[in-house]
């Protein structure tokens, strides 16, 4: 009996002492594979289904990443998630040795669907597999990687 207690009180303390982190990014939360472009002016529609870019978002941090040359950066942005809104700003490249570094010019942020410095997306519409994003210039579909 005295043994089964011990089993007991080693799992209630492990189980007390252990915080449950959640970020509230919901269905959010993951890592997400760009799929296509659809420019909205003029109706094209970019494939990227055979491209590896690539968005991951966990807590606060969303990062961006063209995994087709390992030379590329690493880009790491804040975010701020609503039902139906993506905020995405203050880009920079990522680096671990020497310090992240700023990202004035957007047109190295282009190729993963960012237009601006801050960056406002609609949520078309987001599940467990698929995100679609919009901004008055483009719309992005992700599917969940």
């Amino acid at each position: 009996m005295k043994r089964i207690l011990s089993y007991i009180f080693v799992i209630a303390a492990m189980l007390t002492s252990c915080e449950i982190e959640t970020s509230g990014n919901g269905k959010l939360d993951g890592y997400w594979k760009l799929c296509g472009i659809d420019t909205l002016s003029t109706g094209n529609k970019t494939d990227f289904t055979e491209r590896s870019i690539f968005w991951a978002v966990q807590a606060n941090i969303l990062s961006a990443q063209n995994k087709e040359d390992l030379l590329n950066p690493k880009y790491m942005f804040r975010f701020r998630h609503t039902a139906d809104s993506l905020i995405v700003y203050n880009p920079q490249i990522y680096d671990k040795a020497e310090g992240n570094k700023e990202v004035t010019q957007i047109d190295e942020l282009r190729i993963f669907g960012i237009n601006s410095l801050t960056s406002r997306f609609h949520v078309e519409s987001l599940s467990h597999k698929k995100l679609t994003l919009s901004d008055e210039y483009l719309r992005l579909h992700f599917r969940k990687f």
